[in-house]
């Protein structure tokens, strides 16, 4: 999370609500995109085949964390202390 959305969720009230307040803002650029010779389709593929790659490399690197954590406390020589 960033740091931008850290402090907006800490604030009293939680977060402003963006979406209200840049609606129109954003209708209007989406629909300037065509005119501005955008390809939305190809656009939005870029977007989400973006998305899903930083998705992947994330959770790659979690489930890598996570083996070495299990591999570290499995190893004969290594304790964990339980209360």
């Amino acid at each position: 999370m960033s740091t931008r959305n850290l402090k907006d969720a800490s604030t009293p009230g939680g977060p402003p609500e963006r979406i209200e307040g840049e609606f129109m803002d954003s209708r209007f650029i989406f629909q300037q995109l065509p005119e501005s010779c955008v390809e939305i389709d190809n656009l939005t593929q870029q977007l989400e085949d973006e998305g899903i790659d930083k998705f992947n490399k994330s959770f790659d690197g979690l489930l890598n964390t996570l083996e070495i954590a299990t591999t570290k406390s499995t190893h004969p020589l290594s304790f964990s202390v339980r209360r």
